[in-house]
C-alpha cells in the first residue's frame, strides 16, 4: 500500500509540474518544440552589440573588516599583570590605532590538551567556521598538526617576510611545513647562563674559562629534551638530520661534547646532583639555594 501511495504522490508532482510549465519564466528543453535557427538574409540589419568580455565583469567588493580575533595561550593574555602582557597590550592598541581603530578580540585558551588551542581549532572548524580566529598562536608541533589537517592556510604568495635576512635559521624553519609558509615565528626557546656577580669576577668567554672558574653549572640533565647537551653538540657543528631529514648524530662533534662533559665532571663544574634534575623549575630552585651558575631555557 505504501508503494502505491508513493507512486501516486510522484504522479501528482509530475502532473502539477507539467500544468505549471506554461507560467514558468524559462523554457524546459524537452517541452519546447524545435525552432528554426534564424539565418542572416541579405539587407538585414547587422546586430553590432558587442559580446560582454569576462574581464568586464564587476568584481565583488571585499567585505569590510571591522574586527580581528586572536586566540592565544595564557602566557600571552594581555589582561594579566606581567610586563610582557602590558607590552603585548600596547602593541595591540597601537595596531588598532593604525587601522582605523580596528576592534581586536583576544580569546585566551590553554596552550595544549582538552579545550586548548589546537583542540578548539579542530572542534570549531567543521562545527562553527564563522567562529574561527583570524590569528592563532600555536607551538611548532601544533602548527604542523593543524597544517596537515587543513585547519590553517598556507601564506605562500601573501607575504615574503620569511625570506628576510633577519631571521635566525631555526626561526625560519619553524615557519615552514613541507616547504610552505604556514606561520610567522614570534617566540622561541633560548639558552642562557645566569650567575651571581659576587661569585664570578668576570663573565667566562669560553667553556674552558668556565671550567677554570671553579663554578658549578646546573642544568636539567635528566630532561628528555636535552637542550643543553644538544646545544653543545650543534655548537660543534653537529647535524641532527641528514639530507633526507632522517635523525643523525655525527661522531666527531659528539665525541668533543663527551670530552667536555668528562672534563667538567673532573674539575667539579658538573656535580652529581645535576643528574637528578628533570625540569627547569628544579634547576632554578637549586640556583636559589646556592648554585653559582645556572644553564636554563627561557621562553614560552
Amino acid at each position: 500500500m505504501k508503494r502505491y501511495r508513493f507512486l501516486f504522490a510522484i504522479l501528482l508532482i509530475l502532473l502539477f509540474s507539467l500544468s505549471a510549465c506554461e507560467s514558468l519564466p524559462f523554457d524546459i528543453p524537452w517541452l519546447v518544440p524545435d525552432r528554426p535557427t534564424p539565418t542572416q538574409q541579405p539587407g538585414d540589419p547587422v546586430d553590432e552589440t558587442p559580446t560582454p568580455a569576462l574581464t568586464d565583469a564587476v568584481e565583488p567588493t571585499p567585505e569590510e573588516i571591522t574586527s580581528l580575533t586572536l586566540w592565544v595561550p595564557p602566557e600571552l593574555d594581555p589582561e594579566s599583570e606581567s610586563s610582557a602582557a602590558q607590552l603585548f597590550s600596547d602593541q595591540l592598541q597601537r595596531y588598532s590605532e593604525l587601522n582605523d581603530n580596528l576592534a581586536i578580540i583576544v580569546r585566551v585558551k590553554a596552550a595544549s590538551g582538552a579545550g586548548g588551542l589546537l583542540d578548539a581549532l579542530t572542534a570549531t572548524s567543521p562545527a562553527a567556521p564563522d567562529a574561527l580566529p583570524d590569528l592563532i598562536a600555536l607551538s611548532r608541533e601544533d602548527l604542523e598538526v593543524a597544517a596537515l589537517k587543513g585547519l590553517i592556510f598556507s601564506m605562500d604568495g601573501l607575504t615574503d617576510i620569511v625570506d628576510n635576512a633577519d631571521w635566525y635559521g631555526y626561526a625560519r624553519e619553524m615557519a615552514l611545513i613541507q616547504g610552505s609558509v604556514f606561520g610567522l615565528p614570534f617566540a622561541g626557546d633560548a639558552l642562557a647562563l645566569v650567575f651571581r656577580p659576587e661569585n664570578l669576577a668576570e663573565i667566562p668567554a669560553s667553556w674552558e674559562d668556565l671550567i677554570a672558574s671553579e663554578a658549578v653549572l646546573a642544568f636539567p640533565a635528566q630532561s628528555d629534551q636535552v637542550l643543553f647537551q644538544l646545544s653543545l653538540y650543534e655548537g660543534e657543528g653537529g647535524a641532527v638530520q641528514d639530507n633526507q631529514r632522517r635523525p643523525v648524530l655525527e661522531l666527531d662533534p659528539l665525541t668533543t661534547v663527551f670530552h667536555f662533559i668528562e672534563d667538567g665532571v673532573t674539575e667539579g663544574l658538573f656535580v652529581e646532583t645535576t643528574t637528578q634534575y628533570q625540569t627547569i623549575t628544579q634547576v632554578w630552585a637549586a640556583f636559589r639555594d646556592g648554585q653559582t651558575v645556572l644553564g636554563r631555557g627561557v621562553g614560552f
